[in-house]
Formats: C-alpha cells, structure tokens, sequence
C-alpha cells in the first residue's frame, strides 16, 4: 500500500507536459475535474485532431511571466 501524502488547501506543482514549470494550485480532494486560467485561446487541427494553444501565467500577480502551451483536446465542458 502507498503511503498517503499529506497536503495543504494551496500547493506548488509542475505541469511538464505544458512546460509549466511552477505553478499554485488549491488543493479540492471533492472535485471531479481541474481547471487553469488560460488567455490568448486558439483552437487548430492536427491530423483532424483538436489542439489548443494557450497563454498561461503560473505565478499570481506577475502578468511578464508567461508561458505558451500546446494541448490536444481531450473533452469540451461547457461552464
């Protein structure tokens, strides 16, 4: 059996797949899904594939930080 780690409401974690190095997230053990705050959205085909490009600033309160990242759609939600 693994052992359970435990965690705070508000964690650092890295995104590697999105080259997000740092980022903070809140910490919800109830929800379903996840979410990021994304601007400069772009929707584009890969092999008739949706992808997404998007901007996202992974640390709070400094706009100069940035960071452009490549996603393949795994599911649409509406909000």
């Amino acid at each position: 059996m693994t052992a359970k780690i435990t965690v705070g409401w508000r964690e650092w974690l890295s995104l590697p797949e999105l080259g997000i190095e740092r980022i903070k997230a809140k910490i919800d053990t109830g929800a379903r899904t996840s979410c990021i705050h994304a601007i400069n959205i772009e929707e584009y085909e890969v092999d008739s594939e949706k992808w997404v490009k998007f901007t996202a600033q992974p640390l709070q309160d400094d706009e100069q930080t940035q960071v452009t990242c490549n996603a393949k759609v795994k599911k649409e939600v509406c909000n």
